[in-house]
């Protein structure tokens, strides 16, 4: 993270991603920093999947909050839409995860500026 980066977190409270993106396949998802493996979650493990957005001063970051267990633990994972490969992870969700909300957007990017907090998938 850059000096100026950390400096607007440490002021600000916002966080940046600049170093991660997500890869998804068949299986589940895998974040990655610096092109190496930094978690992975399996669609099997995913248990609530909840939409929301941060205020980013002049633009909202959208976000997912990913829920899912391992080893009968429950663990999270934030993944956003400025990270490489969000737009697939979020094709693979709607293939993989019966019941997950296709128009989630309609309860999520508006009104700006707002978390907007909207659980867009629960497993039954």
């Amino acid at each position: 993270m850059s000096r100026i980066a950390e400096l607007l977190r440490c002021i600000t409270g916002l966080v940046f991603w600049p170093d991660y993106d997500v890869s998804s396949d068949e299986r589940g998802f895998t974040t990655l920093r610096d092109g190496k493996p930094a978690g992975r979650v399996e669609w099997a493990s995913i248990r609530r999947i909840e939409a929301f957005k941060k205020d980013q001063i002049t633009v909202d970051l959208v976000c997912f909050a990913v829920t899912y267990t391992e080893v009968d633990q429950p663990l999270a994972v934030e993944v956003n839409e400025d990270m490489p490969g969000f737009a697939d992870l979020e094709r693979r969700l709607v293939a993989n995860l019966p019941g997950f909300m296709t128009d989630w957007r309609t309860s999520v990017i508006k009104p700006a500026f707002a978390l907007n907090w909207t659980v867009i998938y629960e497993r039954e």
